[in-house]
């Protein structure tokens, strides 16, 4: 693997950089560990822009419905190592999505491969592999430190696994696509400070990841070999930047916080860490559950979180324990929703709210508590 790293030290931050802590490079994860997380996928009051010496974040308002978990596990074990041989940890999620990886003297992890493509916005059950080992947020990179890495993604797919829009540009006669998608990886530690998320607070030290992402493909019909074809630059194959934000402690194997910022510049999603000594007191995410709503108890604002909804409009509807309507709201909605809504009319005390669908079938009814200061 070959790496361009760039030190570029400022003159206006010298006294600061003398004050930054001591950060020793994160520990590896191991095999037989489990690294727990929460999951805020429509983040509020999280704000990124400041950089520098000294910072102070407050993540405080995260939340999420659950906890979540990936098993660390020897890379031996998976089902991709012998096409993956140089790899030595796989760390997998409760779905089987594994990802494969090589630890590297001076980079830490560098991911190899896996079986969950990731395409646009969503991804598809698929091996896939990286030429050279991508370095991961948690590199050894102290404060103002710059690092620039390139590497190709390559993924033999059917062409049934591809969106509709896609097929159709392709043509009918396409069986298969061989995907290579080209990353370009700017990683630079941008920031140090204290960052505050819901369990705790912590040192660190924040590394600002920009990955380009280009396609080529190249696809094959019955009875013929692979032919280059101009990518259509759209879809799940269109170019995008894709920038994201790590916050690192030399305490933990895995970040503590990480915020992916979308299109338009604002955070996406972010991953915050659970701590593993009172990881075991939260609850999980219940099998065939597909609507959350919390915090249950809640105050003045319900998040609800819905999975594998149908396209169409539909209504949140509350409801006293008697059964009398009290208000209701309308959404369009699908696949994974997130919905905040405000309950600042509802007084102390137990409710029902119900999902609608357009035909007026209420689709589940639950129970929400309310408190008032």
């Amino acid at each position: 693997m070959k790496y361009r790293l760039t030190v570029a030290i400022y003159s206006m931050w010298l006294l600061a950089l003398q004050a930054q802590p001591v950060m020793k490079a994160p520990p590896a994860p191991e095999p037989g560990d489990t690294l727990f997380y929460f999951t805020d996928d429509l983040p509020k009051m999280i704000d990124v822009r400041s950089d520098g010496p000294d910072q102070f974040w407050n993540y405080a308002f995260l939340k999420a419905p659950y906890i979540e978990f990936n098993q660390v596990e020897a890379a031996a074990s998976g089902k991709q190592h012998k096409s993956l041989p140089e790899s030595e940890l796989m760390i997998v999620n409760p779905q089987g999505q594994e990802e494969y990886y090589a630890y590297d003297d001076q980079w830490g992890l560098t991911l190899l491969g896996g079986n969950n493509l990731t395409l646009g916005s969503g991804s598809i059950n698929n091996r896939w592999s990286l030429d050279n080992g991508l370095p991961l947020e948690g590199v050894k990179l102290n404060y103002t430190e710059e690092m620039d890495v390139s590497s190709t993604m390559k993924s033999k797919v059917s062409i049934n696994r591809l969106s509709t829009d896609i097929q159709q540009a392709l043509g009918k006669e396409v069986d298969t696509v061989m995907i290579q998608a080209g990353i370009s990886r700017n990683i630079v530690a941008d920031a140090w400070g204290r960052l505050q998320i819901p369990g705790g607070a912590y040192d660190v030290i924040r590394y600002r990841v920009t990955d380009l992402v280009e396609y080529d493909i190249s696809t094959k019909s019955a009875g013929a070999g692979w032919i280059d074809v101009e990518v259509p630059n759209t879809g799940e194959f269109a170019t995008r930047t894709m920038v994201s934000f790590h916050y690192i402690s030399d305490q933990y194997a895995q970040p503590v916080a990480s915020v992916q910022m979308n299109p338009n510049g604002n955070p996406g999603e972010v991953r915050y860490m659970a701590d593993p000594l009172y990881a075991y007191s939260y609850k999980t995410a219940t099998p065939g559950q597909w609507l959350y709503a919390y915090p249950n108890p809640a105050l003045s604002v319900v998040r609800f979180k819905l999975f594998d909804v149908r396209p169409g409009k539909y209504q949140i509807r509350f409801y006293n324990i008697l059964g009398k309507l009290l208000f209701e709201e309308s959404y369009e909605m699908d696949g994974e929703e997130t919905i905040d809504l405000n309950i600042a009319q509802l007084q102390r005390g137990t409710y029902l709210y119900s999902l609608v669908d357009s035909n007026g079938n209420k689709l589940i009814t639950k129970r929400l508590a309310v408190l008032k200061p």
